[in-house]
Parts: C-alpha cells; structure tokens; sequence
C-alpha cells in the first residue's frame, strides 16, 4: 500500500496527498473509504463508503478532495507549508481539516485505487458511542469555521444552517441523542 501511494505522489510535485481504498476489516468486499468528499453544505463523507470494491485493474486513480487519514500519505513539502494536524480536534474530521487547507493552499491530492488497506472503522471510539458523536459535532462546525472560503458563506449558508439544524433535531429525536448538540455548543464556546 505504502509503495502503491509513494508512486502516485511521484508523478506531480503539487500533489501534497494520496488516498488509498480502505476496505472494511469485517467486510473486506466493500469499500470503507476511497477519500474525502465535500459538499456545498460543508458536509464531509467518506467517498464511495458502502460500495463493493471494484477490479482494481480497471479503476484509474483520480484527484479528489482529500484522504481519510486511516491511511494516507502526506507530503513533507505541504505539512511543512501549512501544518499538520490541528490538535484541538483530537479526533474525527482533523483529517477534512488537514485536505481543506492544503486545498485552500493549492496542493491536490490523488486516489490510488491500488493501495488496498483493510481497516477497522470506528476502532478508536465505536460506532455512534457518544463521545463520537460529540467529537464529530464540535469538529464539524470548526471544519467550517476555519475553512469555507468567505465568499462562499454568503450563498451557502442557509445550505449550512439548515442541514446541521435538521442534523440536531433528527439526533435528538429519533436517537434521543444529545451528543452531537453538546458538541456544536462545545465548538460555539470554543470558537
């Protein structure tokens, strides 16, 4: 995997990251992550997450928005220019964080489909656990603080607004979960 991602960043010098197919461990048929993706609502999300893996042989690598750091690379050159990750984070999303700034500072990154890792997800606090779903709530929202492009904000945020409102309330009232709420007053309190 680590050969397969060191050849895609040798073909360009302003390739700053290579993301590899992260397979699930359980499930190493279906593809767990093949990056990252951003919308237009600031919501990230793990590219082509639940879809059967693909022949290998037939899939081209391809630029996208950034790695999901289970298993990435990283140019030197670019962690140097614009830092690494933000420790605040701790973790979830510190990875968007990381490929949004290297966007914003001009480094692409590359998708090789031929570094295959398997991966088990959610390993550091378990899927929908609570501090998770905190984490992920406060993160999201300094994401986008720190990184929607200013010009962007004035058409998009209503975008914004609505999905993580709608976000809130689906958490508290369908999985009575008040996690994600204290996690964007947490992110508010700590902007």
């Amino acid at each position: 995997c680590l050969a397969e991602l060191a050849t895609g960043m040798e073909k360009n010098p302003t390739i700053g990251m290579c993301a590899s197919k992260m397979l699930f461990q359980e499930e190493q048929k279906t593809i767990n992550s093949a990056g990252i993706s951003v919308d237009r609502a600031g919501i990230a999300w793990d590219r082509r997450g639940g879809e059967p893996e693909d022949d290998d042989r037939t899939e081209q690598p391809e630029e996208i928005f950034g790695p999901c750091a289970g298993a990435a690379l990283y140019r030197r050159k670019m962690l140097e220019e614009i830092g690494f990750f933000d420790e605040d984070f701790f973790a979830y999303m510190e990875d968007v964080d990381l490929a949004w700034r290297a966007q914003l500072a001009g480094w692409r990154c590359l998708y090789v489909p031929t570094a295959r890792v398997y991966h088990a997800h959610s390993a550091t606090a378990g899927e929908g656990s609570p501090f998770k779903n905190q984490l992920k709530g406060r993160n999201k929202l300094w994401t986008i603080a720190k990184n929607y492009p200013w010009p962007h904000w004035l058409c998009y945020l209503p975008a914004i607004l609505f999905y993580d409102l709608a976000a809130v309330v689906y958490s508290l009232v369908v999985r009575r979960d008040f996690n994600p709420l204290r996690g964007r007053l947490e992110a508010l309190g700590g902007l």
